[in-house]
């Protein structure tokens, strides 16, 4: 087997074993939420989803022997010994043992942290890397930003630019921000109906264990089963100082949310496409957002009349998104551009000294002329003239 083909193999099993790990999380707080589980019912949780990942954590480990030297399959036995000595564990560690050969294959892996953090009695939180892993299960077929993404792709581009602006712009919006919504895309040509579409993909109502609103992303501060405080992102800890500068929600009957896969993977990412589209207007450079209908997320044309294509991605494992990069539609299936950027957020290219490699190795099986480069970067190149 190809090394290409091992590596997407194992990327495909750990977005597997993530997503059973957050739908078992998932369940959990439904039930303490209901005070099932303070009630006295303490049944064990179990995801059907989650054994199966973990059984075919079993038959990789047997397809490539992956074995201790005295022959012992170096895979879990059962669900607790799968939480509690792989997954509760960074990468590296529980794959330890294996064959050079097949962790040079994987080597991108290898620096990521475990996918849950054990609490008491067996339970746990899943981590942000197992949370991203989780959105690219193929298990994971109903996907909240998917829905929208398919209402609004049937949009002319004119409603498309203004719509995806908007969400971006309005994680948190109020019955008036509604209503004049759905004015300005019923002047743009969407029908009242698509438009209810769009919204009720887009957006959900304010949950019970919504504690604040975030300062840094403008979206919900959430209670967690353990009582922390959590929000989309782990930069929003860092930013709001531990979630000390938060705002109050106030009144949340009339306010609407982003749904959470929406706003992590549509507005997120969009807070990165806006701030690049603002350096092209203070620039006074030629640009377009979203053209053709999201073929990528900035044209920019040059003095010199090159095309520069970027698209913005926000994912905290590059292992991630060079497998996203590989097996979706991309900047690589459009020919209208003389040069290609998939520009990341700077704190997540910091954090990693390897990222942009790690995602370029993967960019080079399919194309050259497109690299990955941090958004500071990408200022310094459009600034300079490089590009």
């Amino acid at each position: 087997m190809s090394n290409a083909s091992l590596y997407r193999e194992f990327f495909s099993l750990l977005c597997e074993i993530a997503y059973g790990l957050k739908k078992k999380e998932e369940e959990y707080k439904k039930r303490f939420n209901n005070r099932l589980i303070d009630s006295g019912l303490r049944k064990y949780i179990t995801d059907n989803g989650l054994v199966k990942a973990i059984n075919k954590h079993y038959v990789f480990a047997l397809k490539y022997g992956i074995n201790s030297p005295d022959g012992e399959v170096l895979a879990p036995k059962n669900e607790t010994d799968a939480i509690k000595n792989y997954y509760s564990k960074p990468v590296i560690e529980w794959t330890f043992e294996w064959d050079e050969q097949i962790k040079e294959q994987i080597m991108s892996a290898l620096d990521m942290e475990p996918l849950v953090f054990l609490r008491n009695q067996g339970k746990y939180i899943c981590s942000d890397e197992c949370n991203e892993l989780a959105f690219f299960s193929k298990n994971n077929r109903d996907a909240e930003q998917k829905a929208l993404y398919d209402a609004i792709k049937k949009l002319n581009q004119d409603a498309y630019v203004y719509c995806r602006k908007f969400i971006i712009e309005h994680p948190i919006i109020d019955s008036a921000s509604l209503r004049d919504f759905k004015e300005m895309l019923q002047k743009l040509g969407v029908s009242d109906s698509h438009a209810d579409k769009i919204k009720d993909n887009a957006y959900e109502a304010i949950p019970d264990d919504a504690h604040s609103k975030c300062s840094y992303c403008n979206w919900t501060i959430m209670v967690r089963i353990d009582n922390s405080l959590s929000c989309i992102d782990k930069r929003c800890k860092k930013h709001t100082d531990n979630f000390t500068e938060i705002e109050p929600l106030g009144d949340t009957r009339n306010l609407l949310r982003l749904k959470p896969g929406v706003m992590r993977y549509i507005a997120l990412p969009g807070l990165l496409e806006l701030e690049i589209e603002k350096f092209c207007i203070e620039h006074k450079l030629k640009h377009e957002l979203w053209p053709s209908i999201d073929e990528y997320d900035i044209k920019i044309i040059s003095n010199d009349n090159k095309i520069i294509a970027i698209d913005a991605k926000d994912h905290k494992n590059a292992f991630a998104l060079a497998n996203n990069l590989l097996e979706t539609r991309s900047i690589f299936d459009s020919t209208d551009w003389d040069e290609g950027y998939i520009v990341v957020p700077n704190e997540v290219a910091r954090e990693k000294k390897d990222y942009c490699k790690v995602v370029d190795k993967a960019i080079d099986r399919k194309i050259n002329n497109v690299r990955c480069i941090s958004f500071a970067d990408l200022l310094k190149r459009l600034d300079g003239g490089v590009i």
